[in-house]
């Protein structure tokens, strides 16, 4: 997902839930802490 922000248009503050299985946001979380505790690391020290 992207945000863009376009001149002379409000923001909308409202709030979505989006139903996501707690599997999917599991699978998700696993993913970011792989990438923050090893991908991101590796990267930074090339």
């Amino acid at each position: 997902m992207k945000v863009v922000r376009v001149k002379n248009l409000s923001f909308n503050p409202m709030e979505v839930e989006v139903p996501i299985p707690s599997e999917v946001l599991n699978e998700i979380k696993v993913a970011a802490d792989h990438s923050r505790k090893i991908v991101i690391p590796a990267i930074s020290k090339i």
